[in-house]
């Protein structure tokens, strides 16, 4: 592959985890002010500034979006102690 491809490939990496982490965090915020059930995907993609069909590309339901949520907050918990 050539460096150029590399470089392009490691820029698209790079925002698909920003863009992951700002829909974990939008989805944190609903899902703390609304509980799980008063969540919609909808609040979720506003909070998070992206489109409802950007929010499925990385998450497929609301419930892999809560369970990834509760993964990288055990994570973060687990380094912090």
């Amino acid at each position: 592959m050539d460096p150029l491809t590399l470089a392009s490939k490691r820029e698209d990496a790079a925002q698909d985890s920003s863009k992951r982490r700002d829909i974990l965090n939008g989805a944190r915020h609903v899902f703390r002010a609304h509980g799980f059930d008063g969540a919609s995907m909808g609040d979720i993609a506003k909070a998070a500034s992206v489109s409802k069909g950007t929010l499925y590309v990385y998450f497929d339901s609301k419930e892999a979006l809560f369970r990834a949520l509760i993964d990288v907050d055990r994570r973060d918990a687990a380094e912090r102690l």
